[in-house]
C-alpha cells in the first residue's frame, strides 16, 4: 500500500527568497481547499529550484481522509496552490520611520507629549507596520531629518 502523498511546491531561483519557510499554504481541489503549512524545503540543484514540502498544520498528511479520492498515489497530481507570503493583519498602522527601539531592542513610538509608547510589531511591509500597544487615532511624532545648521 502506498504511503501518504508528498505535496511539493517548486520555487524558481527568483521566487525562493520571497516565500518565508513558515508560510501558510492553501491547496485547491475540486471539492474545496486543504490548508497546510510549509514543513521544510528541499534543494533540487539539478532543476535549479527549491521544493517546499507542505503538510497539514499538525505535520500530518495535508489531504487526510480525502487522499484516496483526490490524489493519485502512484502518479503525479497537480493542484492550484496559494502561499501566504504576508499574513493578513489588522490594527493601527504606523510608518516604519516612526518606530524606534530602546536599549533592550524593544520597539516604541513617541506620542505627541514626547512619551515613549511601547508597541509590538504585528506585520510590516512597504514602509508601514501594523502594531499593537497604541490606539488607532493616537498622534505620534515622526522623526525629522537633521538640518546640519549650527
Amino acid at each position: 500500500m502506498p504511503s501518504d502523498p508528498v505535496f511539493r511546491v517548486p520555487l524558481s531561483v527568483e521566487q525562493r527568497t520571497l516565500v518565508p519557510l513558515s508560510s501558510t499554504v492553501f491547496v485547491t481541489y475540486t471539492d474545496g481547499v486543504w490548508e497546510g503549512r510549509v514543513d521544510r524545503a528541499v534543494e533540487s540543484p539539478e532543476f535549479g529550484q527549491l521544493d517546499l514540502i507542505v503538510t497539514a498544520g499538525d505535520g500530518g498528511s495535508l489531504c487526510g481522509s480525502d487522499c484516496a479520492r483526490w490524489v493519485d498515489l502512484e502518479k503525479r497530481t497537480d493542484f492550484r496552490v496559494d502561499i501566504v507570503v504576508i499574513p493578513e493583519a489588522s490594527g493601527p498602522v504606523v510608518p516604519i520611520a516612526a518606530l524606534h527601539t530602546d536599549a533592550a531592542n524593544q520597539p516604541f513610538v513617541i506620542g505627541a507629549d514626547g512619551a515613549q509608547i511601547p508597541v509590538t510589531i504585528v506585520a510590516a511591509s512597504q514602509g508601514i507596520a501594523v502594531v499593537e500597544g497604541v490606539e488607532a487615532g493616537t498622534v505620534i511624532v515622526l522623526p525629522v531629518g537633521e538640518t546640519g545648521s549650527g
